[in-house]
Formats: structure tokens, C-alpha cells, sequence
């Protein structure tokens, strides 16, 4: 959903709106509405294949969000000073390229980040060239009981359940009735 190839299709790009104000609203920094968008694979540069720049653009003027987007290209490490002033971090795993993981001096800057009370997204795919080694994203996962495992196959679009729409139908209805009855 954070590719390029699909971060406007459907509501992913809503999707990938929602994820940034929910973690923003769940964490405790001083800096407020700043993303820096790691992508850990080794691939064609840092806004190469991460999102398209409308999905940025709505982050930016809409949400009002600072989004700084690198890779290991142009960042080659992840330190403290990379990090300082955002208050959030996404990093993407499964991207164009290989993935070699974190040091651990990586690891602990990034586990510091996250103890301070900012918030992080860890987002693990299947590689475009077929692989499906999440090893690296697990390095990282597994420091807060999570790990990756498999492929979800859900094409572009996020499926939700049919009853879902009526309820969705329903809830609108309704708000407008009790609009109405005021």
C-alpha cells in the first residue's frame, strides 16, 4: 500500500493518511506532525518507489505533516541525528534491492526512538524481485514481540466485508435523521 504503484489506487492513499494521524495521536513528542519514511531496501534512491507525490502532497497540505523520505543510499546508517526531530519513523522493508538489516547500534537508536514515546511503523513486503525474506524487518519487529511471517495476497485494494458498506450506509442515514430531528 506505501509503493508507489499502489498509494493512489482505491483509498490506499486515505489509508496511509489515517495510519500517520493515528500514530501521531498515540505518541508523546515534542515535535509534532514530522515523518521520516526510512526505506531500508537498497533500491533506486530515496522517493524512487515510496508513494507518489500526490499521496505526499495530501499528507503535507491537508494533514499537515512534514514527510522526509531516504534510503540506505542516501542515509547509509540510522542514528540519533537522522532521527532527531521527527515524530514518527516508518521504516519500509521489501522494496526494490536488498536489504542487509540493522547494526545494533542501529537497532538501539531505533528501539531509543520508539522508548522516547514516538511512534514507528514497520511495514514488511514481499521484494519486487520475488523474495520473500523478512529477516531484516524481524530484526527490527522482534524487539517488541512482533515478526513477520508469509504473504498476504490482497491485490491492490484492502478488502472489507460487505456488511461493512450497509453499516457504513446506515450510520449516514441515521446521522442525518438525528441532524434533521435537531
Amino acid at each position: 500500500k506505501f509503493l508507489n504503484s499502489s498509494a493512489d489506487k482505491y483509498d490506499n492513499s486515505r489509508y496511509i493518511r489515517n495510519v500517520a494521524a493515528w500514530l501521531e495521536e498515540n505518541n508523546v513528542s515534542e515535535s509534532r506532525k514530522s515523518i521520516l519514511i526510512y526505506n531500508a531496501s537498497s533500491g533506486q534512491g530515496p522517493d524512487g518507489n515510496v508513494f507518489s507525490q500526490d499521496t505526499r502532497e495530501r499528507l503535507v497540505t491537508k494533514d499537515g505533516f512534514t514527510v522526509k523520505i531516504t534510503d540506505r543510499k542516501e542515509n547509509p546508517e540510522v542514528t540519533e541525528s537522522l532521527l532527531e526531530g521527527y515524530s514518527q519513523v516508518w521504516v519500509l522493508f521489501g522494496g526494490p534491492g536488498t536489504e542487509n538489516g540493522f547494526s545494533d547500534s542501529e537497532l538501539e537508536t531505533i528501539t531509543k526512538f520508539s522508548g522516547d514515546g514516538k511512534s514507528m511503523l514497520i511495514a514488511a513486503g514481499k521484494h519486487q524481485d520475488g523474495m520473500n525474506d523478512m529477516t531484516s524487518a524481524n530484526g527490527l519487529a522482534s524487539r517488541y514481540g512482533v515478526t513477520f511471517d508469509g504473504v498476504v495476497k490482497n491485490a491492490d485494494r484492502l478488502q472489507v466485508s460487505g456488511p461493512f458498506h450497509v453499516f457504513s450506509g446506515a450510520a449516514d442515514i441515521l446521522e442525518r435523521f438525528f441532524r434533521a430531528m435537531k
